[in-house]
């Protein structure tokens, strides 16, 4: 968000092996495309990553 306004929405389809992971492999996986997509202006910046999931929010604990 900038200044309170979204300013982008990537999708991406699903593969045909990520049909069959379990829900929290699928957010981890959305996870990863997002940082994917972005990693140019994120490179070298600390970042704050929201998620509505209790369990990815325990995994970001650790990085």
């Amino acid at each position: 968000m900038q200044n309170g306004k979204v300013i982008a929405y990537p999708s991406e389809q699903l593969k045909i092996h990520e049909w069959n992971y379990p829900t929290f492999d699928l957010k981890l996986v959305v996870v990863q495309f997002s940082l994917k997509i972005w990693h140019y202006y994120l490179y070298g910046l600390h970042i704050y990553m929201v998620t509505d999931d209790i369990s990815l929010h325990y995994v970001f604990s650790y990085i």
